[in-house]
């Protein structure tokens, strides 16, 4: 670290640290963690903090005996710090957080790699039909379950939805996936376009929003953009036979769709 700043002060920082080590036990508790503690995951990485009872005869092979036991070997191994302690009822009791952005990143990046193996082992054929059919309760629900099994660390970050979703349109048959390309006046989050002449090209505007009760203001301003800035003109005058236009708000864990309709409001899923 030193001699790389020494030559350049302009050097980015990197996880020389972390770097030492393969992270495995990271690894573990990402990948088979509990829903309560995936939360507790949220916390940390958001900056807070989780208290746990520490017991200093811990091996590696004790760890997947108790949730508890995983936290103590993070402790001791420093992928966690301490901040407070107290005792009770013949117990030391730690409240501990992320040590520093270093760490922070590790956990972050490796939360990253298991959602994205997660995406690319979900059996799409259930999307596909639905979005075959134009279903929007369908794509919803489906984009919810697989929401719902992540963490909630890239939350309000257009860049993750919009990545998952271009992961999971990306094989749909007969056609190929194309993000923010030109298109009218602007340039669509993401445009399906066919491969054979007579299917529609298919559209898709994201927008997020932090509060549930937004979500539909959300869509709205979705379909609003997409007529404004004529994005399905811009396709047809390419020649393709028809447009197919979605909007799709993303607020925390779950999402909406809704298919834009010429002369038409939109019709959306249901919010839940």
């Amino acid at each position: 670290y030193i001699q790389t700043h020494f030559y350049s002060r302009d050097a980015f920082p990197e996880p020389y640290w972390s770097n030492t080590s393969s992270n495995s036990i990271i690894k573990e508790l990402v990948e088979q963690s509990t829903a309560e503690q995936k939360k507790e995951l949220d916390e940390l990485i958001a900056g807070g903090t989780i208290e746990k009872a520490i017991h200093e005869d811990i091996t590696y092979d004790d760890i997947h005996q108790s949730e508890d036991n995983l936290w103590n070997f993070l402790f001791f191994t420093g992928y966690m710090k301490k901040v407070d302690e107290r005792f009770e009822k013949n117990r030391i009791l730690l409240t501990m957080c992320i040590p520093n952005e270093e760490i922070r990143y590790v956990y972050t990046e490796q939360i990253r790699y298991w959602f994205e193996r997660v995406v690319k082992a979900a059996d799409r054929n259930e999307l596909y039909q639905a979005l075959t059919n134009r279903d929007v309760q369908g794509l919803s629900d489906y984009v919810r379950r697989l929401l719902a099994k992540t963490i909630s660390t890239f939350d309000s970050h257009e860049s993750f939805y919009h990545g998952m979703l271009a992961a999971l349109l990306a094989g749909y048959p007969w056609y190929e996936l194309k993000s923010n390309r030109e298109a009218g006046n602007g340039r669509p989050d993401i445009i399906l376009y066919p491969i054979r002449p007579e299917d529609p090209a298919i559209l898709f505007e994201l927008k997020v929003r932090k509060t549930f009760n937004k979500m539909q203001e959300g869509l709205e301003e979705a379909f609003a953009q997409i007529r404004k800035r004529r994005y399905a003109d811009g396709i047809l005058e390419e020649g393709y036979a028809g447009v197919v236009s979605f909007g799709v708000c993303f607020c925390k864990k779950t999402c909406i769709f809704g298919q834009l309709e010429e002369g038409q409001p939109g019709k959306a899923a249901e919010i839940s």
